[in-house]
């Protein structure tokens, strides 16, 4: 290749760069939907709210609740119901300094398993990973 086409190509590169920074830069720059209607809907009465209209948690699996808000909460209870346990494990959170309720420690049980679970055929694939049959001794 000639320097004619490497000049070029760290050309394009930074352009694409510097595009995807200047329109991430005007995003940022937006006033959030919260931010704009949170003072025209403050005032309305909170009667006959649901659960489902909680407010968000700032937990880490809180992103997962909202997309599969239903589903988690219904696996959480099935492992609950299996392994129980809940005053232990309220007892051990609050040991460890957590603030989390049981429910929430056991939706991040149930997505942990879910990425595991979604991980499993690809490290069995991995070499590292795979596992190996040791060598018989006669």
């Amino acid at each position: 290749m000639n320097l004619g086409l490497w000049g070029a190509g760290i050309g394009l590169g930074v352009g694409v760069g510097l595009l995807l920074v200047l329109a991430r830069l005007r995003v940022v720059g937006r006033p959030q939907l919260a931010t704009r209607v949170l003072p025209y809907v403050r005032d309305l009465p909170q009667v006959g709210r649901t659960p489902a209209l909680r407010v968000a948690s700032a937990s880490p699996t809180s992103a997962a609740a909202g997309v599969f808000g239903p589903v988690l909460r219904g696996a959480a209870d099935a492992v609950e119901r299996v392994l129980g346990g809940a005053t232990s494990v309220r007892r051990r959170l609050e040991r460890a300094g957590i603030d989390k309720t049981v429910h929430d420690f056991r939706v991040e049980q149930v997505v942990w398993d879910w990425c595991r679970s979604a991980s499993r055929p690809w490290s069995a694939s991995w070499p590292p990973c795979a596992t190996r049959a040791a060598p018989s001794v006669p």
